[in-house]
């Protein structure tokens, strides 16, 4: 389980913007920005900050438990961006 101390330090690192897309807290008033897993729990992931994102509802959902897609310019398989690693 999360608790209140790692969901701050989450918040204020990606200073209450979704890490993926950018969304600002301030521009999404009807849905509150999630602290989600980039390597999901399902896959081994842990609760450790490093492994815990900032996420608007729409990415959170559209990642799930996802650690791949298939990449439409080459239909291949490749990794998810993960914001720890990548910029």
């Amino acid at each position: 389980m999360i608790g209140p101390q790692t969901r701050t330090q989450v918040h204020e690192r990606a200073q209450n913007a979704c890490e993926y897309c950018h969304l600002h807290q301030d521009d999404s008033p009807l849905a509150a920005l999630h602290v989600e897993h980039v390597i999901p729990k399902a896959h081994g992931g842990t609760d450790e900050l490093d492994n815990l994102a900032l996420a608007c509802i729409d990415c959170n959902l559209h990642k799930g438990t996802n650690l791949t897609g298939i990449d439409p310019q080459t239909n291949k398989v490749t990794e998810l961006f993960h914001p720890r690693l990548q910029s």
